[in-house]
């Protein structure tokens, strides 16, 4: 009964490799690409135990739950049952300890290579300038100190940016079939085209139990942050540059994802915890200037001092008067 619902079928399903043919006999071949029938049938057996094991850690837990509300508070009824309930208890911990496991393989097998693909598209691309502006012919024209210019412009030249990517972003990440490389793809076309739309993450969001999909989104959507994060914060980020297009190019994108990740999650399901060091590094991206860093309250158990400053430093470099702004602004936010 559980291979049953974990194919999503009507009848009875005999054998794993039943489920591999129902899953597969009406996709698009183009779904299928790269991956032999042993991937695919590995796929499966892990989506069958993770289903498995959500089920049993359910089933436990609820009849953990029903023992305790049968003594009707009886004190006696309860110290009678603490042992059972306790031991319950346990195996419904192994039982999602199980299922953690098998959504980490899951990621780790079939997504995470889509991840890394993204990492490095993000990689390849100049921040210099933006997306839009380059591969969509929107926005304004960056000079090459952008870095620099934030200190001239006020408030009101961040705010036509942030409305010409309103439009420019948004428009360009709302179409799924794209044909410039990776580089040139926004973070919604990458994510489509490299995870979304591919097979296993298919069978992931239609045939795991909802609690099982929605790990997988999360972890999906935690190595995807990781990934962005190592973009400015990692231990290779000496000769990376942004501008503050550039900066707010990149924001736009990360935000337009959240919502795109957060849409496989259940209604009111949220990323947020997710993205919380990736928003912290987007704050430091989209300063004015090292200075305004004190207008802000950073989380320090997210982001550590070296981090913050090679952050700010990718930010500003272009501009060598800064350097000393920098290490004092990072001081002055770590100072107790």
């Amino acid at each position: 009964s559980l291979l049953a619902a974990a194919a999503g079928a009507a009848g009875e399903v005999g054998s794993v490799g039943d489920l591999v043919g129902k899953l597969t006999e009406a996709l698009d071949s183009d779904l299928l690409t790269g991956l032999e029938e042993a991937q695919v049938s590995r796929l499966v057996r892990l989506v069958v135990a993770a289903n498995s094991s959500d089920a049993s850690a359910h089933s436990v837990g609820a009849l953990g739950g029903y023992l305790v509300h049968e003594t009707d508070g009886d004190p006696k009824l309860l110290a009678s049952l603490e042992v059972l309930t306790s031991d319950l208890g346990r195996v419904r911990c192994a039982y999602e300890s199980l299922r953690a496991r098998c959504v980490a393989s899951l990621v780790d097998s079939y997504l995470e290579a889509g991840v890394r693909q993204i990492g490095k598209a993000l990689a390849d691309r100049s921040f210099e300038t933006g997306f839009a502006e380059e591969g969509n012919g929107g926005g304004p024209t960056a000079r090459a100190g952008g870095a620099g210019d934030s200190l001239r412009g006020p408030s009101r030249r961040r705010d036509r940016l942030l409305s010409a990517l309103t439009g420019s972003v948004a428009a360009a990440s709302s179409h799924t079939t794209v044909s410039p490389g990776h580089e040139r793809m926004t973070l919604c076309e990458l994510c489509r085209s490299l995870v979304i739309d591919r097979f296993p993450f298919f069978v992931m969001r239609t045939r795991l139990t909802r609690v099982a999909a929605c790990f997988v989104v999360e972890a999906t959507a935690s190595k995807l942050c990781e990934a962005m994060c190592d973009l400015w914060v990692g231990d290779n980020t000496s000769h990376r540059i942004v501008s503050e297009w550039g900066a707010l190019t990149f924001q736009k994108e990360v935000r337009d994802l959240e919502q795109l990740l957060t849409s496989y999650l259940p209604e009111g399901g949220s990323l947020t915890a997710t993205f919380a060091k990736l928003e912290q590094v987007l704050l430091l991206l989209t300063l004015d200037r090292p200075a305004d860093l004190s207008l802000y309250r950073l989380d320090r158990s997210l982001l550590e001092a070296p981090q913050v400053h090679a952050a700010l430093s990718a930010r500003f470099r272009s501009s060598t008067s800064l350097s000393s702004q920098i290490n004092k602004a990072v001081f002055e936010a770590f100072s107790d």
